[in-house]
């Protein structure tokens, strides 16, 4: 299990991801924009995802700043 924090700046263009291992993510403020296999998750200060491994999700967009908690298993 790993815990980190990261902090977001505005996107260039959207990122991919298809991870081997479950990831949990929490927004602490700012704000996210995501794909989690083909369905939009908008996310403000205080709200989360899980994202299963193997499920392909796209980061589409976040906001300068945006401080987030994931926890990786």
């Amino acid at each position: 299990m790993r815990v980190e924090q990261i902090i977001s700046g505005e996107l260039p263009s959207p990122v991919d991801y298809l991870q081997d291992h479950d990831e949990w993510v929490v927004v602490l403020s700012g704000r996210a924009a995501l794909d989690v296999d083909g369905e939009p998750v908008d996310l403000l200060a205080g709200e989360w995802v899980l994202l299963p491994r193997g499920v392909p999700h796209r980061l589409l967009k976040t906001s300068p700043g945006t401080n987030w908690l994931a926890v990786h298993a």
